[in-house]
């Protein structure tokens, strides 16, 4: 089961532990209590809370917890995994994360290398996100060539989700157009672009001339 902290608004700790109510029998089941002998993900989980990580960290200590509104002790079954595109580590030392949560929480850790330096799983990527949209609605076939080349340069702060959220965006624009193009794209990427327009002008003439290269092969 999936828990996402930041999409989750002022409600997030009654969805994660419950609530109890005044009427027997009427207390409300958080995420804790439905992912009972199974796997909760924490999705963004830099954006829980600070007053709900010290329960968290309870919970991950003892295996115990409150529903709000009641001091009962609540026991479940329930395996955390913790994702996020930040650096915890950075955020606990500077106070914006509950230090000991960190430490409880990166006992096991993987690190994923960032999208910014996966570039050609960036192109991957961003096309099996537009084959996603061209499934609900009418979309492009495919990215202008500019496009793609910042794209693959584009350091993507929020990883996949950043990438998926541009191409849906994109897409919605360019929905009667063949291809996306740099004006369909999000002003943040446009300035980015109009900032470094000499590294992509070296990329086009670089595809060109690879380009050129292969036909020559093949003839």
């Amino acid at each position: 089961m999936r828990f996402n902290c930041a999409s989750a608004g002022p409600a997030v700790e009654r969805r994660f532990f419950g609530e109890a109510v005044s009427l027997p029998g009427t207390d409300i089941d958080g995420a804790l209590h439905m992912a009972n002998r199974g796997t909760l993900v924490l999705d963004q989980v830099e954006r829980f809370p600070q007053p709900a990580q010290y329960e968290l960290l309870n919970f991950l200590d003892t295996g115990v917890f409150s529903r709000i509104g009641s001091p009962d002790l609540c026991e479940v079954d329930v395996k955390i995994v913790a994702l996020t595109a930040r650096d915890l580590k950075s955020a606990s030392e500077g106070g914006l994360f509950l230090e000991q949560l960190y430490y409880r929480l990166s006992r096991l850790e993987f690190v994923l290398p960032r999208l910014a330096d996966r570039a050609d799983d960036v192109a991957l990527l961003a096309q099996h996100f537009l084959t996603l949209c061209a499934a609900r609605r009418p979309a492009p076939k495919g990215f202008d060539q500019l496009v793609m080349s910042l794209f693959k340069r584009y350091t993507w702060e929020g990883n996949v989700r950043e990438l998926k959220n541009t191409v849906d965006s994109a897409a919605l624009l360019a929905s009667t157009k063949p291809s996306v193009e740099m004006d369909d794209l999000p002003h943040k990427l446009a300035e980015y672009y109009r900032e470094n327009q000499n590294l992509f002008a070296k990329d086009i003439l670089s595809t060109l001339a690879e380009e050129e290269r292969k036909s020559r092969r093949f003839k």
